[in-house]
């Protein structure tokens, strides 16, 4: 009995650590718990790989050789790797992590507001936001727009799941077009903000939703963070990039919608609607 109970031990042993042995290429953000959306580019190609939620990724099978590779992420360091493959499989690995070069934080952090203020068809306007920005490295950041809009805002339910929700109370459609991230960029802005190193700056932003019909009580997440679409056009180029509507549903792009996912680096402000 007890010769049969090792030869299990072992056995679960080795199906370990052959399963572990799989994961081999991570990236990580600083400070995340969420590590999803990271590109890593194989420059020579022009192909790239995108991490999940633990920051794995996989790299297609290559021809023998010395490859680089563009690992990026909005608001994080930029890195630059070299692989070697050879005998066909990869001969090194990658296990960094992303250097977090912005913190981003809104005030008030939180807030509420009563439905009841306002009519049935009456606009609520909240125009008492303001985001911070701090360049936490010791060089200045650029931020380069060539497209509008320069300043992304995004209010979501505290689940996350808006707007793929079913429409049980038949609220107009442009009751969904200011939930999530939006933007549209049929408009050339063609601008660059420059942050200094360890410089805390802030910009105003508000949110318009149409009427009250399109709220449903409950806690709600406020974002707001400046775009970047010359440095991370995958993330910031795309039309109506993080817009959505009930009858036309524009497909999220996943990579944006990653960035809804880094609280730790958004600092996201909280809005209460009440009765």
């Amino acid at each position: 009995m007890r010769f049969f109970l090792l030869i299990l031990i072992v056995f679960n042993s080795c199906e370990n650590s052959v399963e572990v042995a799989q994961y081999k290429n991570f990236v990580k953000l600083q400070g995340q718990n969420d590590h999803s959306g990271i590109i890593v580019k194989i420059l020579e190609l022009n192909q790239f790989s995108i991490t999940d939620s633990m920051g794995y990724f996989e790299l297609p099978d290559l021809a023998d050789g010395k490859y680089s590779l563009e690992i990026k992420y909005p608001y994080f360091k930029t890195h630059k790797e070299e692989i070697n493959f050879e005998k066909g499989h990869q001969a090194n690995y990658i296990n960094i992590e992303l250097k977090r070069l912005f913190q981003f934080w809104i005030e008030p952090k939180d807030t509420s507001i009563s439905l009841s203020d306002y009519s049935n068809q009456e606009p609520i306007y909240l125009n008492f936001f303001r985001q911070y920005r701090n360049n936490l490295s010791d060089s200045p950041i650029i931020l380069k727009r060539t497209l509008a809009p320069s300043n992304i805002v995004s209010l979501l339910p505290d689940n996350n799941i808006w707007p793929f929700v079913t429409n049980e109370d038949n609220r107009h459609e442009f009751c969904y077009e200011m939930y999530g991230w939006f933007g549209s960029n049929d408009l050339i802005i063609d601008e660059n903000e420059i942050i200094q190193p360890h410089n805390i700056s802030s910009v105003e932003f508000s949110l318009y939703i149409s009427n009250k019909d399109c709220i449903k009580e409950g806690k709600y997440l406020i974002y707001s963070a400046p775009s970047d679409q010359f440095n991370y056009p995958e993330y910031f180029e795309a039309a109506y990039f993080w817009n959505d509507s009930l009858p036309y549903p524009q497909p999220y792009n996943q990579l944006n919608k990653t960035l809804q996912r880094k609280l730790q680096l958004f600092e996201p402000s909280i809005i209460h609607f009440t009765k």
